[in-house]
């Protein structure tokens, strides 16, 4: 090798070092506002919301855009601060709790000492956004209370528009589609509760 090539392989390292990459940026869902779904009737029942599962494309700590009609992008520069499964059900329990008028509403695996009466299982089959357009979100849900009751089962979807052309508004516009589902969601459980 010679010198000259030697300094340019040298060169083109350091410059190589110089450049990094941004530092991720993590991201969290909030609950809606206190005043909204103000409850109607208060639910007597323990409830307990769980297991959630979601799809595997988006079950992963970089935030996954719909980018196309079969295509997504997956950024490591925008991360979810913890599981999405976990935020799914956190938001789920607290949204519960709020339209349902009870405290008694937990996530399952927890140990919050509510008492489920009520379990909650929920698979959110489609959850999607794009940057400048929707969140959309599609849930099948069973509530299962006693042994000898039939389970009652719901589907819902619900799209939300992101309040901003940033992710911050993706994190945002699912929590406010996640309250939509929320309010189906406590209309079977009041139904499994009159039974």
């Amino acid at each position: 090798m010679t010198t000259r090539t030697f300094r340019v392989l040298i060169a083109c390292l350091a410059l190589a070092g110089c450049g990094s990459s941004p530092k991720p940026r993590y991201y969290t869902l909030q609950m809606p506002p206190a005043s909204a779904g103000q409850p109607s009737d208060k639910a007597q029942a323990g409830v307990v919301v769980g297991p959630v599962n979601l799809p595997e494309a988006v079950d992963r700590v970089q935030l996954v855009l719909r980018s196309g009609d079969n295509t997504v992008d997956i950024s490591d520069a925008h991360r979810w601060a913890e599981p999405l499964k976990s935020q799914v059900a956190r938001v789920l329990a607290a949204n519960l709790a709020r339209e349902l008028g009870t405290p008694r509403v937990s996530v399952f695996g927890t140990a919050t000492g509510v008492e489920g009466d009520l379990r909650v299982a929920v698979d959110i089959v489609d959850l999607q956004a794009t940057l400048g357009g929707d969140a959309v979100v599609e849930a099948l849900w069973t509530v299962r209370g006693a042994p000898d009751a039939p389970p009652l089962h719901g589907r819902a979807g619900a799209r939300a528009k992101l309040p901003g052309t940033d992710y911050q508004a993706v994190a945002a516009a699912y929590g406010d589609a996640l309250a939509q589902i929320s309010k189906e969601i406590a209309a079977t459980v009041r139904r499994a509760e009159r039974r």
